[in-house]
Formats: structure tokens, C-alpha cells, sequence
């Protein structure tokens, strides 16, 4: 499945979006928590090859993209849930904790983390 067609799948399904860079895509919405609106990443993916924490890496990318989403739309921060029993979970829990992330609960297999709009104030988006 192309990603144009992933994109309209999820907008019209979902009511969500979708972010790209080179190698990678995250699925994104918007939703209330304490009556604040939030990012909520639903999917986060970068090919193997595109795999790496560097500054210009697909990942740090495509964080950077969902960040500006945040700036730009005024939200209360970003929130996302990790399945340690997918193939990749470890992994990507990892990479979450490296951008900044922080565990607030765990449920099962699952874990909520929550990455703050004061850090991304602090950081000026990067």
C-alpha cells in the first residue's frame, strides 16, 4: 500500500494524519486529556536501514515534524503508547525514553508515555 493511499485511509477512518520524511511515517491525532488537547501518536515506523538517533537521522526527523505539529496547533504535549509484546517494542520504548519521553503507566504489554510542551519550548523544536 502506498503511503497516499495509507494517508487518505487513515484520515478518513481515523480522523487522523499522517507525518513523513525520508524512510519513515508516523500516524497522528489530536485528543483531550485533562481538557487540554494532546498529539497522540499512533504509529511511529522508520525502515531498518533509516534507524539511528543522529541529529539528522529519520527518527529525530520525524520527532522534530510531530513537535512543530505541537508548536503550531498550541497543544499540551504528546503522548504515545508502546506494545512491549510487538516484534519491536523494546525498541521503540527505547527510542522514546532517548527523545525524551517519560513512562506514566503501564497496563499488560502496554505503556503510556508522555512527552511535555515545556521541553519543546525549551528545545526550540529540535
Amino acid at each position: 500500500m502506498g503511503l497516499k493511499l495509507l494517508k487518505g485511509y487513515v484520515k478518513e477512518r481515523y480522523g487522523h494524519e499522517v507525518a513523513e520524511v525520508p524512510g519513515g511515517y508516523a500516524v497522528y491525532g489530536k485528543q483531550l486529556v485533562n481538557n487540554k488537547p494532546v498529539l497522540f501518536i499512533q504509529d511511529f515506523y522508520v525502515e531498518p536501514s533509516e534507524r539511528g538517533l543522529t541529529t539528522k537521522s529519520s527518527p529525530r526527523q520525524l520527532f522534530n515534524l510531530l513537535k512543530n505539529v505541537v508548536k503550531k496547533d498550541k497543544l499540551h504535549g504528546i503522548m504515545a503508547t508502546v506494545q512491549l509484546d510487538s516484534l519491536n517494542g523494546n525498541d521503540v520504548l527505547k527510542l522514546f525514553l532517548y527523545l525524551g519521553f517519560k513512562a506514566v503507566r503501564g497496563e499488560n504489554t502496554s505503556i503510556l508515555l508522555t512527552y511535555e510542551t515545556d521541553k519543546i519550548k525549551e528545545n526550540n523544536g529540535s
